[in-house]
């Protein structure tokens, strides 16, 4: 698309004008082919958005084409939602194309074309009858309708139907009388941790720690009470003790004046 872009430039130049604009982009089409038609749109409406007027008319230096093209680019991709990388791609392709910038100054790769629409191939399909059916949709379509009649219907139900049952695959089964009795399923037993109510370790570990929660408990009362138990007596029998040394001098003051009474009788008998 660059080296055909440059050829035309060099060859024949449009008046770019509208009309001229147009039939460039046809020129370059018919170099390129139809399937670079987005690549040329790109490029004449770059052309629309006067990038050919800020150009100058002599080459640059990778620098200076730096700062002249990034501002462009940026405003074109922000105003026209277009990807910078194909801005900045047709950007360069006319400053290649005009001779301001040289081969080895391109940064951007021409895009790659589109891939062609990939063809549907003929579908091959074996029908009931043992026959095959291939061709597109509307083959196979017929072929469908085909396959519903009543005889094809029977043969499918046939064909679909289990296979009777042979004399090695009946040896193993019991026979009463002249027929085979199908064995009696039992379903194995449920291991113990695949049983919904088997409980699980968590909660027997769990259980067993709030028993002997509950027994360190009970122990820590009981020591608690007798506990208290012994220190009620000690303090019952400081207390009987402290009264009777209350209660023993008084006892003796009691008794002093019946002693003077009996001294001063006997001095008067005297």
């Amino acid at each position: 698309m660059r080296d055909a872009l440059r050829l035309l430039m060099q060859s024949d130049p449009p008046a770019w004008d509208d009309a001229s604009l147009a039939r460039f982009r046809n020129r370059l089409l018919d170099e390129t082919g139809s399937d670079a038609r987005p690549l040329a749109e790109l490029l004449i409406e770059a052309i629309r958005r006067g990038w050919r007027e800020r150009l100058p008319g002599q080459p640059i230096g990778a620098a200076h084409w730096d700062a002249l093209s990034s501002p462009f680019v940026m405003r074109w991709s922000a105003e026209r939602f277009v990807q910078p990388e194909m801005a900045r791609w047709a950007a360069e392709s006319w400053g290649y194309a005009l001779g301001i910038i040289q081969a080895e100054q391109l940064r951007i790769a021409a895009p790659l074309p589109p891939a062609p629409p990939a063809t549907a191939r003929p579908v091959t399909t074996r029908s009931p009858n043992g026959g095959f059916a291939s061709g597109g949709p509307a083959t196979r379509a017929s072929a469908g309708v085909a396959s519903r009649t009543p005889a094809n219907l029977l043969a499918q139900r046939i064909a679909a139907a289990p296979p009777a049952p042979s004399a090695s695959s009946q040896r193993g089964r019991p026979r009463v009388g002249s027929r085979t009795v199908a064995p009696t399923y039992r379903p194995s037993p449920m291991p113990l941790r695949q049983q919904p109510w088997a409980p699980s370790k968590r909660l027997a570990y769990s259980i067993a720690g709030l028993a002997a929660a509950s027994y360190v408990f009970f122990i820590g009362r009981m020591m608690v009470a007798v506990s208290q138990s012994r220190s009620d007596t000690v303090q019952g029998a400081d207390a009987v003790a402290d009264s009777a040394r209350r209660t023993g001098p008084a006892v003796v003051s009691a008794g002093a004046p019946g002693a003077s009474a009996e001294s001063a009788v006997s001095r008067t008998a005297l």
